[in-house]
């Protein structure tokens, strides 16, 4: 002789399993809300891997690459809009250079701090504002003509700058991670520079 449960006990053992599960998935789900965002990543024998910042290159202004610039007037803000770091517990460098070369001008133009971040992995970018007239920026002056191009560089790293290692100013510690956005800037002089870019 089988036994079977009548439809009244079925009925009951439904709704105690179907709250079972609505209670299990709730606390799934609670568990993720509060579970960090940036879950740790480990390698092979368990050690965290660290993820390098990436700067997002449709929010940076100009874009990166060629940019004209008029001599006549005196300045040009340079923006990174937003850098994604996976790691949010990260504080990332922001290290400007203009016309970095290694040996004979290593000045940082400007460092920048973006902080940690607890909910997001993108983050608000900086701006620098290159002035065209600064001997801070421009040592030997204001090159002219696509053949004496300067350049701008941004330098975004997740640990700090070395000091006094090689290269210079812009050495990370072999655990850090950095991205990197650069602008050759060719100036002209044959135009006055418009109304609202005067000083």
């Amino acid at each position: 002789m089988s036994w079977a449960p009548s439809s009244g006990i079925v009925k009951a053992i439904e709704i105690a399993a179907l709250r079972a599960v609505l209670a299990s998935v709730s606390l799934f789900v609670m568990s993720g809300c509060l579970a960090p965002v940036d879950a740790p990543i480990a390698d092979a024998g368990g050690a965290p891997i660290n993820r390098a910042p990436a700067i997002a290159p449709e929010q940076t202004t100009p874009s990166g690459g060629i940019v004209q610039l008029n001599a006549n007037c005196s300045e040009q803000e340079f923006r990174i809009g937003a850098v994604d770091e996976m790691d949010l517990n990260d504080i990332l460098y922001v290290r400007w250079f203009v016309d970095y070369d290694g040996d004979a001008n290593t000045a940082i133009a400007q460092d920048s701090l973006l902080p940690r971040e607890q909910v997001t992995t993108r983050r608000v970018g900086t701006s620098f504002r290159l002035q065209f007239n600064s001997p801070r920026h421009f040592p030997n002056g204001l090159r002219v003509g696509a053949a004496a191009a300067h350049q701008l560089e941004a330098v975004v790293s997740d640990r700090d700058f070395l000091s006094g290692t090689e290269p210079l100013n812009r050495a990370v510690p072999d655990e850090g991670r950095f991205d990197h956005v650069w602008w050759l800037l060719v100036f002209s002089d044959d135009e006055d520079c418009p109304e609202e870019l005067t000083p």
